[in-house]
């Protein structure tokens, strides 16, 4: 813990290392969590009231704005208010879970997951505690058209939701997955079976004198 108020200068020379570690930044309440990638973010985190909310990227904040927040959100818990209702967006804790994500995922990987997370727009600017199932739901069935999205989606936002437990409880574990989307339907080939029409093929394909295009 800091004595005094971390300095930009000291914030600056925080070093990422291969875990995601955290710095007290003042005596308000402000820590900064610094990640693998070298990216820092700004919480506010309150022991007493097991409390750590987000309050955003340094560097689209400055230390000085974020030492406001925190010690807004300080005398805000103090004078009785539930900071659950805080402003931390789906997106900005989508976001925050795509970083975690990105020290052990393929870049690839997490702009596919980027994408998906980017489809449910409505969800997007919500307060993360005020989001309903029904919000959830309504947004994922926007993409049932048969494909496995909605699944992947699914299960993408309750990857969110878990990483968001110190903020809301994590609704999706109310959604029975299996009566509430379609299911995908499973194609199915036809297959040979019978030991004469499987030696029939393979005789073809020997004596074949073509190309394969």
């Amino acid at each position: 813990m800091h004595k005094k108020p971390m300095t930009d200068k000291e914030l600056k020379s925080l070093k990422p290392t291969d875990k995601i570690y955290r710095k007290s930044c003042s005596y308000c309440g402000l820590m900064v969590r610094v990640m693998p990638s070298g990216n820092k973010y700004f919480e506010f985190e309150n022991k007493a009231n097991k409390i750590r909310l987000a309050i955003g990227e340094y560097g689209d904040i400055s230390l000085n704005k974020a030492k406001e927040i925190a010690f807004d959100m300080l005398s805000r818990l103090k004078s009785g208010e539930n900071l659950k209702n805080s402003g931390v967006t789906f997106g900005t804790l989508a976001d925050r879970l795509l970083e975690i994500k990105s020290a052990t995922l393929a870049p690839s990987s997490i702009k596919r997951d980027r994408i998906l997370l980017q489809k449910p727009k409505k969800l997007l600017n919500m307060d993360i505690s005020k989001i309903t199932t029904l919000d959830i739901i309504e947004a994922i069935k926007e993409f049932e058209n048969g494909s496995d999205t909605p699944k992947r989606l699914f299960n993408l936002i309750s990857q969110v939701y878990k990483s968001a437990s110190h903020i809301t409880r994590n609704i999706t574990t109310d959604i029975n997955y299996k009566y509430t989307f379609k299911s995908v339907s499973k194609q199915n080939y036809p297959t040979l079976t019978k030991t004469s029409d499987i030696k029939a093929l393979m005789i073809s394909i020997d004596e074949y004198n073509g190309y394969i295009l």
